[in-house]
C-alpha cells in the first residue's frame, strides 16, 4: 500500500517580509515546493496561504488520479473483451492525446508507403497521403471524428494481411 504523502506550509523571510511555501515532503529524496508566492508581512499569514492552495493541489490530484483509474478499468475491459477501438473513440474521448496522434501518423505512413509502392515518386505518395488522411492535425482529426480514418485503417489492415497470406503462399509453393 502507498504511504500517504506528507504535505508541510512553509513561512519563509525575505527582504520586506515573508514567502509563502506549499511543500511537498519525501522521505528519501527531499522535498519539492509545490505553489510559492511573496508579499505576506508575518510569518503566521504566509503559512496559512498554502493550506488553502494544498486543498486545492490535492483535489485536483485526486480527480486526475480517479480518471486515470477509469481509463485503465475501461482500457482493461476492453482488451479482455478483445475489441480494438477504431480511431473514432479515442478522437471524441481524447481529441489531443499523444496515443491518438501517434496512430494517425502511422496510419499516415502506411498510407504514404503504400501509395509510393503503386504510384512513381514520392511526391504524389505524399500527396496521396494528406488527401486521405489528411496533411495538418486539424484534418486528421475530423476525419478521425467522421470515421473516414476508421475506415482507411480497416482497409489497409485487410491489404496488410492478404499480403501477408499471398507471400506465407508463395513461401509454401517454393518449398
Amino acid at each position: 500500500m502507498a504511504r500517504p504523502k506528507s504535505y508541510e506550509a512553509r513561512g519563509v523571510p525575505e527582504s520586506g517580509g515573508f514567502a509563502a511555501q506549499a511543500v511537498l515532503r519525501r522521505k528519501s529524496s527531499g522535498t519539492r515546493i509545490l505553489r510559492m508566492t511573496s508579499g505576506f508581512a508575518t510569518a503566521a499569514e504566509a503559512r496559512e496561504w498554502p493550506s488553502s492552495q494544498l486543498g486545492q493541489f490535492r483535489a485536483r490530484q485526486e480527480e486526475a488520479q480517479a480518471k486515470q483509474i477509469e481509463r485503465r478499468r475501461r482500457q482493461r475491459e476492453q482488451q479482455q473483451a478483445g475489441v480494438t477501438l477504431s480511431l473514432r473513440e479515442p478522437a471524441e474521448a481524447y481529441p489531443h492525446s499523444s496515443a491518438l496522434k501517434d496512430r494517425v501518423e502511422l496510419l499516415w505512413q502506411e498510407v504514404a508507403f503504400r501509395a509510393w509502392k503503386l504510384e512513381d515518386g514520392e511526391s504524389s505518395a505524399l500527396a496521396i497521403a494528406n488527401q486521405s488522411v489528411g496533411g495538418r492535425w486539424s484534418e486528421r482529426l475530423s476525419n478521425a471524428l467522421s470515421g473516414k480514418l476508421g475506415e482507411i485503417s480497416d482497409r489497409t489492415t485487410a491489404q496488410a494481411l492478404a499480403n501477408a497470406r499471398r507471400l506465407a503462399s508463395a513461401a509454401a509453393d517454393r518449398t
